[in-house]
């Protein structure tokens, strides 16, 4: 009876057993999983002064925005704020702002981390005329 508990108990988890005292069983393989990041939250605050364009938003080398620059503004003209679904770690963000001809006209670069729990804010602002350029600043609660 105590076999028949065992050989059950070793083809639920997938273990062979012998059929013999002499036969061997290979040792387990260990299985490694790439456990991915939890999704974050990022607020991007856009301020900017131009008619017409677009603005590039990248995580690493991979495009996560490109939005009209009219569409980041709100019927006011105030800034809008959105939020983006990003996995949470260490990022390096790269932003391009595009005028209507799609030259580029402001590049900036930051790093930040944006945490599951911690949501951060980046802060793009186009200061065009005032030799600024363009700017980012990185904020966390």
């Amino acid at each position: 009876m105590a076999l028949v508990a065992t050989t059950s108990l070793a083809a639920t988890v997938g273990m062979a057993v012998p059929a013999s005292a002499t036969e061997t069983v290979a040792p387990p393989v260990a299985v490694t999983a790439t456990i991915a990041p939890r999704p974050a939250t990022l607020r991007l605050l856009v301020t900017h002064t131009m008619d017409g364009g677009r603005l590039i938003l990248k995580i690493e080398d991979r495009a996560i925005l490109s939005a009209p620059l009219a569409a980041l503004r709100c019927k006011d003209g105030r800034p809008c704020e959105r939020d983006l679904s990003v996995p949470g770690g260490r990022h390096e963000l790269t932003v391009l702002m595009l005028d209507g001809r799609g030259r580029i006209v402001g590049q900036g670069i930051i790093q930040g981390t944006v945490g599951a729990s911690d949501p951060a804010t980046l802060v793009v602002a186009e200061h065009r005329g005032s030799g600024a350029g363009l700017t980012l600043s990185w904020r966390t609660p």
